[in-house]
């Protein structure tokens, strides 16, 4: 499997660090997806493509990307806590995972970031 995650920094000089992919694991929170399948099983429910249209960004398979505005963590999140309302098992547990590396982002307003 080839490494699938989402990453919060811990600060600014991590998320800095991490542009030139530098920075070191204890200054990251991170959620890796357990296995190719969990992934794929995610992306079908179409909820990356749904957070792109709603924030403008680019996560996709095979692409990596990240929300830095407040404006763009703060959508993903409403649209998340929407969204579990509707799925269960796996999926929702995903986006649990989501939703609080999203909070974490806000609370220590750096970014969060998808690399695929």
């Amino acid at each position: 499997m080839s490494a699938k995650c989402i990453t919060v920094p811990k600060t600014k000089e991590a998320e800095k660090k991490l542009e030139f992919d530098n920075a070191l694991a204890d200054e990251l929170i991170e959620y890796n997806f357990n296995s190719d399948e969990d992934f794929y099983d995610f992306c079908q429910t179409n909820i990356f493509e749904e957070i792109n249209n709603i924030c403008g960004s680019m996560i996709a398979d095979f692409e990596s990307d990240g929300l830095t505005s407040c404006e763009s963590k703060q959508k993903c999140l409403q649209f998340l806590e929407d969204k579990k309302l509707s799925v269960d098992g796996k999926v929702k547990a995903i986006i649990n995972e989501v939703i609080k590396l999203l909070k974490e982002a806000i609370a220590r307003d750096t970014g969060i970031y998808f690399f695929f």
